[in-house]
């Protein structure tokens, strides 16, 4: 588990299944940024079978999940992360908070700032992406406050909502981020 002085990091349990199903399968939760194509949906089969073969967590070959819960132990958003492109050390990062009344409090902030320091400290990567749609004024706001750099407009990249959609590359190098000590997961 990674502790933040607002959230804690940590991997999903099977415990946690109903509850993240109901929160992260509500396409209102989703807002009109979040992919809400229909292989984004999972069912609760499929999140109990990856949760069994590797915890959801794979991340130097496959999409994997970290659980954001409050100090108190309520789940309210996720952190994923998965290899970029085939060819180079990097990997992409993506943020939500499912409800609104627990946005724009911090928490996704702290979040992501824990994740990119466990993943420099603990992977062998040196570049962390997010692809972030230019009206969304929150996550540019999270990307810039953890030190991501704008580089790119990528056009007509992102197929949602019956359109494509321009999105903006956000990265942030192992060389840019200075930390002591990067923080340790601990089993749950």
């Amino acid at each position: 588990m990674l502790d933040g002085q607002l959230v804690n990091i940590r991997l999903m349990r099977e415990s946690d299944i109903e509850k993240y199903y109901e929160l992260h399968e509500n396409v209102k939760n989703r807002g009109p940024y979040y992919p809400t194509e229909p292989n984004t949906i999972q069912s609760i089969s499929q999140l109990k079978k990856r949760i069994q073969e590797d915890g959801y967590w794979d991340p130097m070959s496959r999409f994997s999940v970290l659980l954001v819960t409050d100090k108190s132990g309520t789940l309210i958003g996720r952190v994923n992360l998965f290899p970029a492109r085939h060819g180079y050390d990097g990997h992409e990062i993506g943020w939500i908070t499912f409800e609104t009344e627990n946005r724009g409090k911090g928490y996704t902030t702290e979040a992501v700032q824990l994740v990119v320091k466990w993943m420099f400290g603990g992977l062998k990567i040196n570049r962390i992406e997010a692809y972030i749609h230019p009206d969304n004024v929150a996550s540019k706001r999270v990307a810039e406050k953890c030190g991501f750099t704008y580089e790119a407009t990528l056009r007509g990249i992102w197929f949602q909502h019956g359109q494509y959609h321009d999105l903006m590359l956000y990265s942030i190098l192992r060389s840019e981020l200075s930390f002591a000590k990067p923080p340790q997961i601990t089993p749950p």
